[in-house]
């Protein structure tokens, strides 16, 4: 700690810190543009400038680093001066555009001006106009706004990794451009409107729809993947924009803004969380169908009929549930975004019904759920920062999880982390080793005869990152990944490096709820396609996204079918319900590391659209003996499972030797020799949302083409 003083007054603060930095601490606000925390200094807006004793004159604070004694002034005349001459050639070329402009009530440069700015301009020769850049589907660009800041071209080169924007020319005619003319070709675009101070990048999604006075905020988590990003969702009561034509909704979400949370998601979000919310508002399932038989001309009839929820239609259900378990085989599939109570009283459902055949988007994975250190990602993400060696198997981060991979490219950009991948040979913002394709790689690895064995036991915190694909083999999973992790636990004491990332919160909610296959069922005996199918009796569906990927004899034994969206194919079932999507109602929900959220509702669901945990309470009730029932609640989730109460915190996990083996023991992997592709190849369309998102379509179309389109 040093002292310093700043505006007369005395401070202890940290070494190593800016002027800036110190002053922020002391809660002394310094006006900025080119700054930004989790950016490189920049220094070339002058804004922050301050005066400093024995200093000729004024210093940029983002710039000079404290000294013991330092004595700072910020508010002197020669302070204010300097700021409204900055401020008075910023807006020499910029144009007077703010009544139109969609940064109106959020731009820095209209608050600044108003505070340190001039009241009169001096300026009456012609501005200096500058041609507009085709950013892609996501950021809308009027660079004649631009006051060259240089963020998003900081941001676009040390944070997406693509080295496309730059200052082009000199002087005057500087402007901030594209080299090549090419797309913005990255998940995270969308955060480059949040960086801009000015109206130089907005959204294009956002375009003319609001005012930011006018949305209702509330901050809320995303569901959309693993990560459990931190979200405030923008909503509006009564919107008259044209864009999205339904009366069904009484508000409707507006935009997404990411939630500054340093341990999680820091200051961004992916593109897919901030523009996929527009999936609600298209090919909606808002009406209640129930497909029943009926005798006419000595023919049985397929009749549709469309009901609602205030007609005997649980009862219904019930009947003919009562019918369909007297048959023994059923089936059920959940969709990849539900919270904890949606897949909590849907395998309460099964279980009643006499099964536990729980699918996950038509997939299966073979996860060890005796203790959480056997499916959570251990080190945490705040244990990147320490990593010196990343090792990822089987897995693509920048597609199955966005944010984390902002993480350790973050780590490679800092500390030139060694990184290497095991798997299908994908392209990564950051430089990597390819170290093998199948899995043979993998068990020499673990047996000590790979090159990279050595760098591995080298390494003083390494860190494993499991993709799910490599959970689709049970052999692998049961000698293969143990024994890796067994060398890493002998030559660094109690370190679990064991790391699985998964494709959605469903999956971790599944592994932590305790929702397992029995050891006895046909899914682990028998091809799922050939046999499986053939011998289903029923089968009930919840918000699944890949129904189509069905053999399509399977479509005349569902069931229930509880959806958000309608599906392509025509479905013979005989009960389709609408129901409420995450935004649409309250529940929680745990990512990756296994911490806690809660998710809130954001806006109001269709008109017919009921939660399906309450859906499956009332079946639940209806099913009960008359004795024994019982008013079904969400106390019962919390007594079976305590840790659900530790809200935005982790589990305390225990650790021991699990990984000891006898020095004979001998790796048996099966397939060894098979190459494996990975679940998740798109990353603008993996769920019910996404695939029914305009803009996620659109991003799809421009990003995953190699033309330019130009």
């Amino acid at each position: 700690m040093i002292e310093i003083t700043i505006n007369n007054n005395k401070y202890f603060v940290e070494k190593n810190l800016t002027v800036l930095q110190a002053c922020e601490q002391a809660r002394i606000t310094i006006p900025r543009f080119c700054y930004h925390e989790k950016l490189s200094v920049a220094g070339n807006c002058r804004m922050c400038l301050v005066e400093i004793e024995k200093s000729p004159k004024p210093v940029a604070a983002c710039a000079m680093p404290l000294t013991p004694g330092m004595i700072v002034f910020t508010e002197t005349p020669l302070v204010k001066k300097a700021r409204e001459a900055v401020l008075e050639f910023l807006l020499i070329n910029h144009p007077l555009d703010c009544p139109i402009c969609d940064q109106g009530g959020e731009c820095d440069l209209q608050d600044l001006t108003l505070n340190y700015g001039s009241d009169r301009s001096r300026f009456f020769e012609l501005k200096h106009g500058v041609e507009d850049k085709e950013c892609g589907p996501i950021v809308k660009t009027i660079m004649t706004r631009c006051i060259h800041c240089t963020r998003c071209v900081r941001f676009l080169s040390e944070i997406a990794g693509i080295e496309i924007f730059g200052a082009l020319g000199r002087g005057e005619h500087m402007e901030i451009g594209s080299f090549l003319n090419k797309y913005l070709k990255t998940e995270i675009s969308g955060n480059l409107v949040d960086l801009c101070p000015v109206g130089a990048l907005t959204s294009k999604p956002y375009a003319f729809l609001a005012r930011n006075w006018e949305l209702k905020k509330i901050e809320s988590v995303d569901c959309l993947d693993s990560f459990g990003s931190n979200i405030v969702v923008h909503s509006r009561t009564n919107s008259s924009t044209k864009k999205y034509l339904n009366l069904q909704w009484k508000d409707q979400i507006i935009r997404v803004l990411p939630k500054i949370n340093p341990n999680l998601n820091e200051h961004w979000i992916s593109d897919k969380t901030r523009y996929a919310f527009d999936g609600l508002y298209f090919n909606r399932c808002t009406e209640l169908i129930h497909k029943e038989d009926f005798f006419k001309a000595g023919i049985f009839v397929k009749r549709k009929t469309v009901c609602n929820w205030s007609h005997n239609l649980l009862e219904e259900i019930y009947n003919h549930i009562k019918i369909l378990q007297k048959k023994k085989k059923l089936l059920g599939s959940i969709g990849n975004i539900t919270n904890v109570e949606e897949l909590y009283f849907f395998f309460k459902f099964l279980r009643i019904n006499g099964t536990s055949n729980l699918l996950i988007n038509n997939e299966s994975f073979n996860f060890n759920i005796d203790l959480p250190i056997f499916y959570h990602f251990n080190s945490n993400y705040n244990a990147l920062k320490t990593a010196d060696l990343i090792l990822l198997i089987y897995t693509n981060p920048r597609v199955e999880s966005s944010m984390l991979n902002l993480k350790i490219r973050k780590q490679f950009f800092n500390q030139e982390t060694l990184i290497a991948t095991i798997g299908t040979f994908n392209e990564l913002n950051y430089n990597f080793i390819h170290i093998g394709n199948s899995l043979k790689s993998l068990l020499n690895l673990a047996e000590g005869r790979h090159f990279f064995s050595k760098k591995l036991r080298s390494a003083k915190q390494p860190l494993i990152i499991y993709g799910n694909t490599l959970f689709k083999n049970t052999s692998v999973i049961l000698n293969l990944i143990p024994f890796l992790n067994k060398k890493l636990f002998l030559y660094l004491k109690n370190y679990i490096g064991f790391n699985i990332l998964h494709l959605n919160t469903t999956q971790v909610q599944k592994c932590d709820l305790g929702i397992q296959y029995n050891t006895t069922n046909l899914l682990h005996k028998m091809s799922f396609e050939k046999h499986f199918l053939k011998n289903l009796d029923y089968f009930l569906i919840c918000n699944n996204t890949d129904l189509n990927t069905f053999n399509v004899n399977i479509f005349k034994k569902i069931f229930l079918n509880l959806k958000t969206h309608n599906f392509e194919k025509l479905i013979e079932e005989p009960f389709a319900l609408p129901t409420t999507s995450f935004y649409e109602k309250d529940g929680l929900t745990i990512n990756n590391e296994g911490l806690i959220q809660k998710v809130f509702k954001t806006t109001t669901a269709p008109t017919n659209a009921r939660n399906s945990d309450d859906f499956f309470k009332s079946l639940i009730f209806l099913q009960k003996d008359a004795n024994k029932k019982k008013k079904i609640t969400i106390k019962e989730l919390f007594l079976l499972n305590p840790f659900l109460n530790l809200l935005n915190k982790k589990r305390d996990q225990f650790y021991f030797n699990i990984f000891s083996f006898n020095k004979n023991y001998k790796i048996k992997v099966s397939f060894i020799h098979q190459k494996q592709s990975l679940s998740l190849k798109n990353f603008y369309l993996t769920d019910n949302l996404s695939k029914n998102s305009k803009i996620m379509s659109e991003c799809n179309l421009f990003y995953t083409n190699f033309s330019n389109f130009n």
